[in-house]
């Protein structure tokens, strides 16, 4: 199975449960049951398992990208994202990078590329999708972990998400360029030499006269 046959896999087992008539276990194991390489139905299975366990913080950040980005997203495209950020926001420690980015690279450039804009800038996400998922989390989860944790991971990310903007729209992201401006600011701070304490200028006391 190619890589992009991999998330098309992962759309229909999403898309096609049915949990009046199923439950996860017995809908993953009728989907799976002709696919044959371990690898493949390992991933497919956690990543269904994974939308439906996570299914309404997926839905808070479809939610606000749709009503952030109308002209330039499809609700159709939902389940596609849905799979992607789970990835990012709760597997992508785990999944090997190149792996990672060959899934991103086998989609659509412009659909990735509106989606990733928004999930790895954290003000975006502050302002529109924050309040929705503390709706379902505590808030210093969502601060410190999600949130936390995706603006940690842009620099694993800063190439893939030039490469997919360049795709795109033809020039880098500016959410890189910002990385690069705190990182130089960083560095800069921490190349200055040390302050070097200067001795007190202590005045010698003068020997008293003899009488």
């Amino acid at each position: 199975m190619c890589i992009r046959d991999r998330i098309t896999k992962c759309i229909d087992i999403i898309r096609s449960f049915n949990p009046i008539v199923d439950t996860v276990d017995t809908h993953s194991d009728a989907f799976l049951a002709k696919t044959k390489d371990d690898n493949e139905r390992v991933f497919i299975k956690q990543v269904f398992y994974g939308s439906y366990r996570y299914e309404g913080f997926l839905k808070a950040f479809n939610k606000a990208l749709f009503s952030t980005f109308p002209s330039k997203t499809n609700r159709n495209d939902g389940t596609l994202y849905s799979i992607f950020v789970y990835l990012i926001c709760f597997r992508l420690d785990e999944l090997p990078f190149d792996e990672f980015k060959e899934l991103v690279l086998s989609q659509d450039p412009v659909k990735m590329n509106v989606m990733l804009q928004f999930l790895f800038d954290e003000r975006m996400l502050n302002a529109h999708v924050r309040d929705g998922w503390c709706k379902l989390y505590d808030f210093t989860y969502i601060d410190n972990v999600i949130i936390g944790g995706i603006k940690t991971r842009l620099p694993l990310v800063a190439d893939l998400l030039n490469t997919i903007s360049e795709k795109a729209t033809g020039k880098r992201t500016e959410l890189v360029k910002d990385l690069r401006t705190e990182e130089e600011t960083s560095s800069k701070r921490k190349s200055r030499d040390p302050t070097r304490p200067e001795p007190f200028n202590l005045t010698k006391p003068k020997p008293k006269a003899l009488p």
